[in-house]
Order: C-alpha cells, then sequence, then structure tokens
C-alpha cells in the first residue's frame, strides 16, 4: 500500500513497528538514526516517515526538519516516550510532524494513526474504519497530540475535501 520509513535507535521497538506495518499490506524501511533514515528518504521518498524523538547522532526534531526542506511532502509521525502533550512531542508537530504518538502506543493506535496520515494526504486509501478518530480530529489522550487531516494538508498547502472524510 505504501512506502513507510520507520527510524528508530531500538531495533526491538523498530522491528516491532515495521512487523505491524507490514501485516498490515505496508513496504517498510528501517533505520537505526536521523541521517541513516533521512538518505533513505532522499534516495527513494516515501509517503511516510515514523521517527523516535531522541536518539544518538541525527535526534529526531533535526531529522522532522531536514524532512521538512527536503520532502516537505512527506508526512511524519513522531513518537516518544515522553508524556502525551510533553514539551517533545508539542515540539515535533510544530517543527513539522503531521501528528505523535506517546510511547507506549497500541498496534490500532498506530496502524489507526499511520491510515489516517496516508488518507489525509491522499496518497494511498485507508479503510474507512482506521481512519474515522483521526479524520474527524479527534485527539484522544492515550494517543498523544495529533493534527487532525484538515489541519494537516493545511500545513503541506493542500486541501481535504470535507465531503470526502468519513
Amino acid at each position: 500500500m505504501a512506502d513507510i520509513i520507520v527510524i528508530d535507535d531500538d531495533p526491538r521497538y523498530r522491528r516491532l513497528i515495521a512487523r505491524a506495518l507490514t501485516g498490515a499490506g505496508h513496504e517498510v524501511r528501517q533505520a537505526g538514526d536521523g541521517a541513516e533514515g533521512l538518505a533513505m528518504c532522499l534516495q527513494r521518498t516515501p509517503q511516510l516517515v515514523i521517527t523516535d524523538i531522541v536518539m544518538p547522532g541525527m535526534e529526531g526534531i533535526e531529522t522532522i526538519l531536514q524532512l521538512a526542506r527536503q520532502r516537505p511532502q512527506v508526512a511524519v509521525l513522531a513518537v516518544s516516550g515522553a508524556e502525551p502533550g510533553s514539551v517533545y512531542l508539542r515540539a515535533a508537530t510544530t517543527l513539522g510532524a503531521a501528528a505523535a504518538l506517546s510511547k507506549p502506543f497500541t498496534i490500532d493506535q498506530l496502524l489507526t494513526t499511520v491510515a489516517g496520515l496516508l488518507a489525509a494526504d491522499r496518497k494511498v486509501p485507508a479503510r474507512q474504519s482506521d481512519n474515522r478518530a483521526f479524520a474527524a480530529g479527534c485527539r484522544p489522550a492515550e494517543q498523544g497530540w495529533q493534527l487532525s487531516a484538515a489541519e494537516h494538508a493545511s500545513r503541506r498547502g493542500t486541501s481535504v475535501n470535507p465531503a470526502a472524510l468519513p
């Protein structure tokens, strides 16, 4: 369905995310830090990048800034072990991430958020049941702070047809 890059310095967490996304039909590439992930992104532009925030080397905030400059069409999902609404997650979304999840999150929360981001960009059709909460602009506390589909599209310079949202 979609080409996704997962950037996380913890190989166990990275593999878990990749396994869930692959099981949902996505092609997943993995990177251990921001520099490696950015290089992958520049070689072949994905639809989505999922990046941890706190990592050695090029950390997540710098990765988000570089992606916003070099590949602004790519949606970014920031993940962090920080509490929902933390300064890390707010900084990530302020600086270019389309959404943020606080670790630990469930596989369902991950897949719902990914489906919503992909549907908001209109690059990959998402199942209506997967993105209903995201597209409606719902911000449940357990999912962390995130943009609605309309807010994300506005930041990307595109538009969302409200009639097309579930």
